[in-house]
């Protein structure tokens, strides 16, 4: 059974040296290259227009975030400011005192004089 084996062995072993060695054979082969060289190219082109769409999602991706962060940031500024002004204009209703650190402070029953000094306060705040 061995011997059957390697004889059917030989015999397509000599039939395709045989048949490799023919002009149709060669062109065959040639073309089957080609062809296998043109998908092999087809699939590299086809990864790199992969890569270059995926660079180009990212870049758009940190551009978006970028301008999200700066907005967000321009807006805290915002808020921050108004807070602050809120803060100065409630501020105004007390007299300062020049010392530093200064304190506010609403006398019980206001003079003439504290009327003037809190205006003009107020108008150093405005």
């Amino acid at each position: 059974m061995l011997g059957q084996l390697l004889g059917t062995l030989e015999k397509f072993r000599k039939e395709d040296t045989k048949i490799s060695g023919t002009e149709a054979f060669i062109q065959r082969s040639n073309a089957l290259q080609r062809a296998e060289q043109k998908a092999h190219e087809e699939r590299e082109r086809l990864r790199q227009q992969e890569r270059e769409q995926i660079a180009e999602q990212r870049r758009r991706d940190l551009t978006l975030r970028a301008r999200i962060t700066v907005k967000a940031e321009e807006k805290k500024l915002e808020l921050l400011f108004l807070r602050w002004n809120d803060h100065h204009q409630k501020l105004s209703n007390f007299i300062r005192t020049k010392a530093e650190p200064p304190i506010y402070y609403l006398p019980k029953q206001p003079l003439e004089k504290d009327a003037t000094l809190l205006d003009q306060q107020r108008e150093q705040v405005s």
